[in-house]
Formats: structure tokens, C-alpha cells, sequence
């Protein structure tokens, strides 16, 4: 399959026509669309809408397999941002002692 079909104008045309249709609303998570998923390709890239769906970028990369973190849960980033906070090294308020960060 060609990637140069989604830069044609009928693909923008469609792509805006499936996020107009969903409010600009993520059907996954509820967060601003900005792509059209195919459910299928069965019937090609420029198909009925009915085979498109609106989703986020991050929702996209899920459906698609390329992570497993979503906006509504972010399981990764709450597990990052504990960590990262956990050991982290802070300059006490004189600038010469570190605490941890508990």
C-alpha cells in the first residue's frame, strides 16, 4: 500500500470529515482527535466512513500496537514519574546538602 494517498486532498477530506462527524473527540479516550483509523481496509483507503474512526495520536499508536499507555490511564507515566521522583537526588534549601525524595 502506497503512503501517498494520505497526503492526497480526498484523504484530508475524509480525515476531516470523520473528525467532524466525532466532534474532534477521541472515540477511544475522550481526548482531541486528530487522525481517522481504519477499522479495515477491506474496502481501500479511501472508503465510506463508516470504516474510519477518530482518535488521538496516542490512542492511534495503541490501536496500531506501538504502546500500551492510554491518556485516561497513563499507567506508564505514573510508573515513570514515581520512579523518577523516588531517587531523585534534591539540593536541600542551603544548596550544599541532597535529600532523597521520598
Amino acid at each position: 500500500m502506497s503512503k501517498e494517498v494520505y497526503y492526497s486532498q480526498e484523504w484530508y477530506c475524509l480525515k476531516d470529515e470523520v473528525l467532524a462527524s466525532a466532534h474532534w473527540e477521541c472515540a477511544d479516550c475522550g481526548w482531541s482527535a486528530d487522525t481517522a483509523h481504519h477499522l479495515t481496509y477491506e474496502f481501500g483507503v479511501i472508503c465510506d466512513p463508516q470504516y474510519l474512526v477518530a482518535l488521538c495520536e496516542q490512542c492511534h499508536k495503541v490501536r496500531h500496537g506501538l504502546t500500551n499507555w492510554r491518556w485516561e490511564t497513563g499507567p506508564i507515566l505514573e510508573k515513570w514519574t514515581v520512579e523518577k521522583c523516588s531517587s531523585a537526588q534534591v539540593k536541600g534549601a542551603e544548596g550544599n546538602e541532597e535529600k532523597s525524595v521520598q
